[in-house]
C-alpha cells in the first residue's frame, strides 16, 4: 500500500514544475537563436535579447492556452454534459454500457437458437419435438446455451411444435430469480422463477391426470 507523505507531494509538484520551466526557458532560447538568425537576411530586424523572446514566449503560451480553453469551452456548448472537466482540461465521456443488456440479449439469442434447432426436428417428425435431448442430434453447446456452469436447459419433451403455451425449454436457476423460457407455440418470454416453478407443476399435473384418464379408459374398455 502506497502511503504519502506532505513532503512527497511537494517534491513530486516541484519536479514537474522544474521540468515545464526548463523546457519553456529552452524554447526561449530557441526563440532567440531562430530570431537573431533571421536578421543575417532581414537587416531591418531589431535583435533580440533572452528576456524580449522570454516575454514573447510567454504571451504566446497565454494566447494558446486561452484558445485552447475557448474551444473546450465550445465543445461542451455544443455537446452538453459529452465532455468531463478533469483539472484544466476536458476529456471526453466513456458511453455508459450496461451489461445486463448484453446478456440478456446472447441468454435471448441462445435460447432461440434452441427453439430453431428443436422445430427444424418436429418438421422432420410430423411436428412433435424429441422426447429428450438425447433423441435429437442436437450438440450440448446448444443446450447449455450461455450458461457459466456449463448446466443444460430443463427440458420437456414429445410436445408438438406450434400448439399450445406448454412449457418447452427453460433457464436453469444459475440465471437468477428470472429465467427465459421457450412455449410450444414458440413463444420465448421472460418468466419469474415463483411462477415459471407454478406453471411447471401445472403442466405436470394436467400431463399425470390425463395419462390417469386414459389408463382407466383403457381399462374399462
Amino acid at each position: 500500500m502506497a502511503s504519502f507523505e506532505l513532503r512527497d507531494i511537494v517534491s513530486a509538484r516541484l519536479e514537474s514544475i522544474s521540468f515545464f520551466a526548463l523546457l519553456f526557458l529552452a524554447f526561449t532560447l530557441v526563440l532567440k537563436m531562430a530570431w537573431n538568425y533571421l536578421r543575417k537576411d532581414f537587416i531591418n530586424l531589431p535583435r533580440l535579447s533572452f528576456f524580449a523572446a522570454l516575454a514573447i514566449t510567454l504571451a504566446t503560451g497565454l494566447f494558446f492556452a486561452v484558445v485552447l480553453t475557448m474551444i473546450s469551452g465550445a465543445r461542451e456548448l455544443m455537446t452538453p454534459g459529452a465532455w468531463n472537466h478533469v483539472g484544466n482540461f476536458y476529456e471526453l465521456k466513456s458511453p455508459k454500457q450496461d451489461p445486463g443488456q448484453w446478456l440478456d440479449s446472447a441468454r435471448l439469442k441462445a435460447l432461440e437458437r434452441l427453439r430453431g434447432e428443436l422445430w427444424k426436428y418436429a418438421e422432420a417428425h410430423h411436428g412433435y419435438l424429441p422426447t429428450s435431448r438425447f433423441e435429437a442430434n442436437i450438440t450440448d453447446q446448444v443446450w447449455q446455451g450461455i450458461a457459466p456452469d456449463s448446466s443444460f436447459y430443463c427440458y420437456w419433451g414429445g410436445l408438438k411444435a406450434d400448439e399450445g403455451t406448454s412449457i418447452v425449454a427453460y433457464e436453469s436457476n444459475v440465471y437468477g430469480p428470472e429465467r427465459y423460457v421457450l412455449r410450444a407455440n414458440g413463444a420465448i418470454s421472460l418468466m419469474k422463477a415463483e411462477e415459471l416453478s407454478r406453471k411447471f407443476m401445472e403442466q405436470m399435473n394436467t400431463v399425470f391426470a390425463t395419462k390417469t384418464a386414459n389408463d382407466g379408459s383403457k381399462k374399462s374398455n
